[in-house]
């Protein structure tokens, strides 16, 4: 008769969907932030500080400096 050595443990559905959404909001976070590495605002010297809002079916980006209107466009050009 053989015996496994592999130890049987319940797994939980609910942790194992929030580790794969942190890790995808990590990628899309950093994806982001490698389009927006050398942006920054000509009138204020700002760099872009931004934040991933989950939405049904992915993200959406929020700006949260946008210091004037040539900056938020600046990066939304960058991010298309």
């Amino acid at each position: 008769m053989r015996k496994s050595t592999v130890q049987q443990s319940d797994v939980n559905a609910d942790v194992v969907r929030q580790l794969i959404a942190k890790n995808t909001e990590s990628q899309f976070m950093a994806y982001f932030q490698e389009k927006l590495k050398d942006v920054y605002c000509p009138l204020h010297g700002s760099i872009p500080e931004i934040k991933l809002i989950q939405e049904p079916g992915g993200y959406s980006v929020d700006l949260l400096n946008d210091c004037c209107a040539t900056f938020t466009a600046l990066c939304a050009e960058k991010i298309k």
